[in-house]
């Protein structure tokens, strides 16, 4: 008795002075750009795939949010397996294409944070790395557990980067127009809260957008309605001596119109889209390829072309990185 009281007091003691935190991560480098692997990552639904733990146990319950992606999403799981538990992971934070912010709540251990991070290497590859970490706190118990973190989830972070990767080598790849990548697909309803102008080019600017954008969010806090996707222009008219158009944010919610601010939908439409990179009044020739690719396959126009800016232009200064999807609607 004298020996196991002994032997449990020091490593006690052992424990005061181990590391109350614990990282563990891996990478992998993944043959397409940063978008593919990001958008499996992204939509939690996805992760059947690709993820380590989904084969261990069949009699697994698995349940998610709606929506599936993006910040805020989650999903949770039970499971009977020492190896699967039960727990619940959710998308604390998601930038396009850079990095997934993730909390990690598995039943027995305290709060973790398990992050994906997206580093572009060029237009047809990236290094993506799956991280966790663990805060023990005084769970001394715990801090035992952190020496062998690395060890125990090493492998299974490995095994589901390998299967990212193949399932990104899988997936078909994308056409390209101007040089950045393009396809045809359905893209959503929307409801979207919106201001419209009716301007001169030379009057436009990303002032305009700016300032619209910031009104919007006002009216969408003051008013508790939820963001639905990131803001967007839409155009009406590309005139030479004209622009119409909308700044616009989706949103879930009612809104009663007022004089300069409107409630509306968009329709689901079928439409060519180009996910372009670069600064936003280096577009024209992007589009004058999108003209000559929708004519030359057979398609005319069928509705308002969208801007959809994936990036904050007070987050990222450089504007060679900032992401804007245009998509051309078609029929």
């Amino acid at each position: 008795m004298i020996v196991i009281l002994s032997i449990v007091l020091l490593l006690t003691l052992i424990s005061f002075f181990l590391p109350d935190k614990t990282h563990a991560e891996r990478s992998i480098i993944i043959n397409r750009s940063a978008d593919v692997p990001f958008a499996l990552v992204n939509d939690l639904k996805s992760w059947r795939k690709w993820s380590p733990w989904y084969d261990i146990d069949s009699n697994a319950t698995w349940t998610f949010s709606e929506p599936s992606e993006g910040t805020g999403a989650y999903y949770s799981w039970k499971s009977e397996h020492p190896k699967v538990g039960n727990g619940k992971i959710t998308i604390d934070e998601s930038k396009p294409f850079e990095y997934i912010k993730m909390s990690l709540l598995f039943e027995g251990m305290g709060a973790s944070g398990a992050d994906f991070y997206f580093e572009t290497i060029d237009d047809t590859s990236c290094k993506a790395t799956w991280m966790l970490d663990v805060t023990h706190g005084w769970n001394l118990p715990s801090r035992w557990f952190g020496i062998f973190m690395d060890r125990m989830i090493g492998p299974d972070y490995e095994k589901g980067l390998a299967a990212l990767s193949s399932v990104c080598d899988e997936m078909p790849r994308k056409e390209t127009i101007a040089g950045f990548d393009a396809e045809l697909k359905e893209v959503p309803a929307l409801n979207v809260l919106s201001m419209r102008f009716s301007l001169r080019p030379d009057k436009v600017s990303n002032d305009v957008f700016s300032k619209s954008f910031a009104a919007l969010y006002e009216v969408m806090i003051n008013k508790n309605l939820e963001p639905d996707g990131m803001p967007m222009a839409v155009y009406y008219e590309l005139g030479k001596t004209k622009l119409d158009f909308e700044a616009a944010i989706p949103f879930k919610g009612s809104f009663a119109d007022t004089d300069k601010i409107k409630a509306h939908g968009l329709e689901a439409e079928r439409a060519l889209v180009i996910t372009y990179r670069g600064a936003y009044d280096k577009m024209t020739p992007v589009y004058e390829a999108a003209y000559e690719y929708i004519k030359n396959n057979g398609m005319v126009m069928s509705g308002p072309i969208r801007e959809v800016y994936l990036t904050d232009p007070e987050q990222q200064p450089d504007t060679a990185n900032w992401m804007t999807e245009i998509v051309f609607p078609v029929e």
